[in-house]
């Protein structure tokens, strides 16, 4: 990889501390940087095993703390392999170094950055000596050297020490063993020899006595078999006198040794034209005991991005300043190294006393979990996490993703309850049908009879693989790739898979609630689509259908509420306060629409539902309280800004049925009946999903179904009238379609690629890295509105934000974009942009109001002024 010629800032070495300090320098607004690294790849392994509480705060101070990518750094990378050979004043500048790498390439930087291990190159260039401030260590020290190293066992041990994410100490006369049970998380990344690795990892540190003899370079599985079984716990022994249960190392993942001897630079920063500093091990060493190398680099690498933006700044005014702020920067942690290494000296002293056998048993990790979380501190101890900061561009939240092992949360209800009670609907739909073909065969001549065999059997199949699909997901066995079906975004999903496989997340009650779900209906799909007879059947149809069957009463009286306008029209289209009264009953008729979900209400009535439909002013007026986050009046003052523009409004479809009956309605009153908007686009997804969302082909059945006469079943308290104001309205709405003022998102130039994205399984903050085309699109909309519960949690990424978080913040990049009205009841846990104490008052008064569909938001943002 060729290199530039010039940077401001040359980092050497790719590692924790360096990876870090390109953090730092980024987040002071110093990006001209350059990172390079000796290596031809990345480590995927650490000997760090802990992050401590000062290093998370200090991580915290530049926006990192949060899986150390919160804050990629776009347009970065390290540049490998590339070993740099020697560093020379500039001729002609003797504020810059020029420096020279093995490929004959050479970098000319101001500033140098040696973060290149123990065996610093840029260390040994820069003439910087490097020793034990106390003198050389005798070799007769019982803990003067020592082996780590990654391993499984042909059977889980078990025993007090090997509770998993506790970090234990077994001292002895010997020296000691420490040990961490790190269970399955990192079974992905240290695979061996290509193979996976399914069983437990088990990290050990064991302290080898002079009278072994040196250790091997990269001991061997049988060598630190019997330094298990001299010096490790009872429970991991192979010999069956001391253990009645042996076990043997398995698999060996990775090991190594290292002396436990300390070392400091004389000096860590110097100048040889640029300004030269060392941080991490470059600058200091010592024994691994109490977990302070890499803690004590990162922090290093933090504080010395902050100091050198300040003397950049400082330069850019004076030309010739001096360099007090980095003297005083390299000063500061010198000391604070010669702190550590006199605290790990003295813990390693504690460690070798010549006592009898005794323990440790240490929550460490623990300590770290309560500071960040399982899930980030686990992330946050792998150097392949802080590369990552460089390769990936797109948002990433500061908090995690609900999941089901929250067995308090609603994901938990919705893995054990609700999936379960959606995949048998599914399959005695089918079986319902195949009993009708059965029946239907019987009568039919022979070429018929066959073709219905043909597809019964083919259905006899899919409801093999749903039941097994329940069964799976019952018991939490792993999701499976989805089956290449000849359908859209089978490699994103099983793309995505493999990464929560190799963060051991990839389990229904493992995988974050967001994924699991939609890969769920993805796969579906696949079963149905893999059979010639049953593909792109939708098993939810007849579902949808009942339900909207069911919706007669309340859309004949919107209709003639709608009628009712016609006659007043001439008298409010000029009078922006009555249209105001106007858009707000029409808002919150297609606001409580989304009361209605098919997912969700798996145990309703009919008489439940059509309660939940009612859409009388008084009914609206009561529900007014329940609208926790209430932007009714912000989006009508932008929506007032639009008149007379000939604006388009994007509408992204939830249910179909009578909430698409609502989205009609809402649309109908801003094109007819307001000079803010002249067409409407509607989106759907392009295949069943999530039970009761709109497809193309239900959009087209609404208008059809709604224009029958015969389609609801009859009722004696529905005049005339209303049948006969619901029929004018809907020819209306297909007048719309068929002029181009209505139009279906899929029916426009490239909308089947853009309307891929509604289906896949991410945050809506990723839509202009991951479909450019449609963030571009409604770019150019007037106002897009998101309707329902599942775009809510896609634009809020699903993540566990404070409830009290804005929504431009939860919505990450997605915020400014585009003018944004989200119509949300509550059926799902995240919920942003609420006041604490109405939450807190919630949480007391009524633990469902998260997901109950009691309670709405109405969230409105505008496009940013630099958009």
């Amino acid at each position: 990889m060729s290199l530039p010629e010039s940077t401001t800032v040359l980092i050497v070495g790719a590692g924790p501390a360096g990876l870090t300090a390109a953090l730092s320098l980024a987040h002071h607004a110093c990006r001209e940087f350059v990172i390079i690294d000796a290596a031809v790849e990345g480590q995927k392994t650490s000997r760090a095993i802990m992050m401590h509480a000062a290093t998370v705060e200090a991580l915290a101070s530049i926006n990192a703390a949060d899986g150390l990518v919160s804050r990629a750094i776009k347009g970065k990378g390290i540049r490998r392999p590339h070993k740099v050979v020697g560093m020379k004043q500039n001729e002609k500048d003797p504020h810059i170094t020029d420096v020279s790498f093995e490929d004959g390439q050479v970098i000319r930087a101001r500033y140098i950055i040696g973060a290149d291990g123990a065996h610093s190159t840029v260390r040994s260039i820069a003439g910087i000596g490097f020793s034990d401030p106390d003198g050389p260590k005798l070799a007769s020290d019982p803990i003067a050297q020592m082996i780590s190293a990654d391993l499984t066992f042909d059977r889980e041990p078990v025993g007090a020490q090997t509770i998993e994410d506790y970090f234990n100490i077994m001292v002895s006369s010997n020296g000691f063993f420490a040990l961490t049970a790190l269970g399955t998380r990192f079974n992905a990344e240290l695979t061996r020899d290509g193979k996976p690795i399914t069983k437990p990892i088990f990290r050990i540190g064991c302290a080898v006595p002079p009278k072994n003899g040196e250790p091997p370079h990269a001991p061997p599985r049988e060598y630190i078999q019997n330094l298990i079984d001299a010096y490790g716990p009872v429970c991991m022994s192979s010999d069956p006198s001391i253990n009645p249960t042996p076990v043997k190392i398995d698999q060996l993942l990775w090991s190594t040794r290292f002396r436990t001897h300390a070392a400091i630079a004389d000096r860590s920063f110097t100048r040889l034209g640029a300004a030269i500093f060392l941080v991490g091990d470059a600058a200091h060493k010592h024994s691994p005991v109490g977990g302070q190398g890499m803690n004590l680099g990162i922090r290093d690498a933090i504080f010395l991005g902050e100091a050198i933006t300040k003397h950049i700044k400082a330069s850019a005014e004076n030309r010739d300043v001096d360099d007090t702020i980095l003297e005083e920067f390299a000063e500061a942690r010198h000391a604070r190294a010669l702190e550590i290494i006199k605290y790990s000296k003295t813990l390693l002293t504690l460690a070798g006393l010549p006592y009898d056998r005794y323990a440790w048993w240490m929550p460490c990790i623990r300590a770290v979990e309560d500071c960040m979380g399982p899930e980030r501190a686990w992330e946050t101890l792998r150097h392949t996490v802080l590369e990552e900061a460089f390769q990936r561009e797109m948002f990433q939240a500061p908090y995690p993703p609900y999941d089901p092992t929250d067995r308090s949360g609603f994901s938990y209800e919705t893995v054990v309850k609700r999936w379960p009670i959606i995949l048998t609907n599914v399959i005695d739909h089918v079986h319902r049908l195949l009993h009708d073909m059965t029946l239907e065969a019987r009568d039919s001549d022979t070429l018929k009879a066959e073709e219905l065999s043909k597809k019964i059997t083919q259905g006899q199949d899919i409801i093999s693989e749903i039941s097994r699909l329940k069964y799976r997901m019952a018991r939490d066995h792993e999701l499976e790739d989805i089956p290449q079906d000849g359908d859209v975004l089978v490699a994103e999903y099983n793309a995505d898979l493999e990464k929560l496989k190799q963060a051991s997340q990839n389990t229904w009650f493992g995988a974050p609630w967001l994924y699991a779900e939609c890969y769920l209906y993805r796969l579906i799909r696949a079963y149905f689509n893999q059979k010639t007879y049953w593909r792109g059947f939708d098993s939810f149809s007849a579902q949808k259908e009942e339900m909207f069957r069911n919706s007669g009463a309340a859309i004949y009286q919107i209709a003639s509420t709608m009628h009712e306008l016609e006659s007043e029209k001439a008298k409010f289209q000029g009078d922006p306060d009555k249209l105001e009264v106007l858009f707000k009953e029409m808002i919150q008729i297609c606001l409580w629409g989304n009361a209605t979900d098919l997912s969700l209400l798996t145990h309703l009535s009919p008489s439940d539902i059509e309660h939940l439909q009612t859409v009388g002013k008084e009914a609206q007026e009561a529900r007014r309280e329940f609208i926790l986050k209430d932007d009714q009046n912000a989006v009508w003052t932008y929506i007032k800004t639009l008149a007379n523009q000939g604006k388009r409004l994007d509408f992204v479809l939830d249910n179909a049925g009578f909430e698409l009956f609502t989205d009609f309605v809402f649309a109908d009153f801003l094109v007819t009946y307001t000079p803010y908007f002249s067409q409407v686009v509607f989106h759907p997804k392009l295949f069943p999903w999530f039970v009761s969302d709109v497809t193309p082909a239900d959009f087209a059945k609404t208008i059809s179904s709604l224009l029958s006469t015969a389609f609801f079943p009859p009722n004696s308290t529905i005049s005339s009238d209303s049948v006969a104001h619901l029929q004018q309205m809907v020819t209306r709405w297909q007048k719309y379609l068929d002029e181009g003022i209505f139009s279906l998102a899929t029916n426009i130039n490239n909308g089947q690629k853009m309307t891929e994205f509604w289906t896949g399984p991410w945050p809506y903050w990723n839509m202009n890295e991951l479909a450019p085309e449609l963030g571009q699109w409604l770019s150019g909309s007037g106002l897009v509105i998101f309707k329902g519960d599942l775009n809510y949690r896609k634009l809020a990424g699903d993540v566990k934000w404070p409830v009290s978080t804005p929504f431009s913040t939860a919505i990450g990049p997605l915020a400014g974009s585009f003018p944004l009205l989200s119509l949300r009841t509550n059926k799902a846990d995240v919920a942003v942009g609420i006041d604490e104490t109405v939450a807190e008052d919630l949480d007391n008064r009524d633990e469902k109001w998260r997901v109950s569909g009691k309670y709405a938001l109405v969230s409105f943002l505008p496009r940013s002024v630099d958009q």
